[in-house]
């Protein structure tokens, strides 16, 4: 397959890209509120594959529309 060049069709402004770097503290948040659950015994299985694709969305969204 030919290799072909990419024309970004949406590019984030420079704000959105502060807020999504930004959410990275929210992120580390909840990793430690899920911790602390974890250690009462609560069942947070849906919460870590819901912080999962956070972190993969925001990796994703920086790395490829910025």
């Amino acid at each position: 397959m030919p290799k072909t060049d990419k024309a970004m069709v949406i590019k984030l402004t420079d704000e959105e890209k502060k807020q999504l770097e930004t959410f990275s503290g929210d992120i580390e948040t909840g990793e430690k509120a899920i911790k602390a659950m974890k250690e009462m015994g609560l069942d947070v299985k849906s919460l870590e594959e819901r912080l999962k694709w956070a972190k993969t969305a925001q990796e994703v969204l920086l790395r490829d529309f910025t």
